[in-house]
């Protein structure tokens, strides 16, 4: 017999971005090490590497990636893309 664990709603949150994320955690879990960036800048395109620098964040944070065509907040886009090229977005 199966049963519902979480609600619609809960499973649509645990799938995606979080509405923001805390400084703190923004810290611990959005810096890249040495080692992460030189993954990340092995991929070919700008949109390649921020794209792979956002999972390798995602991963320890919550334990996987949003799926779908869910996209990051801006600051925590500003703030890997800070990390990989040096630069913000705007």
């Amino acid at each position: 017999m199966a049963t519902t664990t979480y609600s619609d709603v809960e499973l649509e949150r645990l799938r995606g971005f979080p509405n923001s994320i805390a400084p703190d955690e923004l810290i611990r879990f959005f810096t890249l090490t040495t080692g992460d960036i030189a993954f990340v800048n092995g991929h070919r395109t700008s949109p390649s590497r921020i794209g792979v620098a956002v999972q390798l964040c995602m991963l320890p944070c919550w334990g996987s990636c949003p799926t779908g065509s869910t996209v990051a907040n801006f600051e925590e886009s500003e703030f890997v893309n800070r990390a990989v090229f040096g630069e913000g977005m705007t």
